[in-house]
């Protein structure tokens, strides 16, 4: 993901990637990759991961006809049921 102009993220980003590459703004797609790597997902930061989105810039975005492209509650639930159909 590329971080906007204010995020918190910024600076840790170019500095991630130029180092080692695309990242989420902590982590590099590089060093995140373990396991059976199953893809990277797009456009999502280390927030968006953890459920610690600004629900203000969600509210804003929502009246302006935006809708939100990530949710971290499905994924993990999603992940779950993956890990419990592999019997894991």
């Amino acid at each position: 993901m590329e971080p906007a102009f204010w995020s918190m993220f910024r600076q840790s980003h170019r500095i991630v990637k130029r180092i080692e590459g695309p990242n989420d703004g902590l982590v590099s797609v590089t060093s995140s990759k373990w396991g059976t790597y199953k893809g990277t997902l797009k456009d999502v930061s280390h927030l968006d991961l953890i459920n610690w989105t600004n629900r203000l810039r969600w509210f804003v975005w929502e009246l302006t006809g935006n809708k939100r492209k990530f949710n971290a509650v499905a994924f993990y639930l999603d992940i779950a049921d993956m890990l419990a159909k592999e019997g894991l």
